[in-house]
């Protein structure tokens, strides 16, 4: 195992108005790390179960930061100040060190995995298979019949917001 690496560029701006009662600060980011620590299934050849890890490849990393600040109502005894925060995150694991198949995160129903081009532990499912005339195709016992796994969506949260008051 070898330590992870990185580079990260950072820009943003801060500024306030009207003595400090507002206020806006920005932030853009991206950060790519090398030999990503990524844990990986032991092969049920071995005899064990469990996961070890490995350096696997390369993650991009990328968002912005925006934060809103007021103070609209500062008198002798009283004052209200409040903030909102809004944010997104974009990960996505950029490729393997080298080529092998999508890691799966769970033995029994792979929902979650890591594959190149796409978020890190992205959701992933079974579409069901139509038919010519696009019906639903159902097997003797009445189920769906699904067609191969297809990409949900990512297993974090891709934009964040938050709201603040003090009184």
């Amino acid at each position: 195992i070898k330590p992870e690496r990185g580079i990260e560029a950072e820009a943003g701006m801060d500024a306030s108005l009207a003595g400090g009662r507002f206020g806006v600060e920005f932030t853009y980011y991206e950060r790519y790390t090398r030999d990503a620590l990524m844990a990986v299934a032991v092969p049920p050849s071995t005899g064990f179960m469990g996961v070890s890890l490995e350096n696997l490849g390369t993650i991009a990393n990328r968002g912005i930061e925006l934060s809103l600040t007021a103070s609209p109502l500062r008198r002798n005894r009283l004052a209200w100040d409040t903030q909102l925060g809004l944010s997104t995150n974009r990960n996505r694991l950029v490729a393997f060190g080298y080529d092998r198949t999508p890691i799966a995160l769970s033995i029994y129903q792979p929902v979650q995995r890591h594959q190149p081009g796409y978020p890190l532990g992205a959701y992933w499912g079974n579409l069901p298979l139509p038919d010519a005339s696009g019906a639903l195709v159902r097997n003797p016992g009445g189920g769906l019949v699904a067609d191969s796994q297809v990409y949900i969506g990512p297993s974090s949260p891709t934009r964040e917001a938050a709201l603040g008051n003090t009184i």
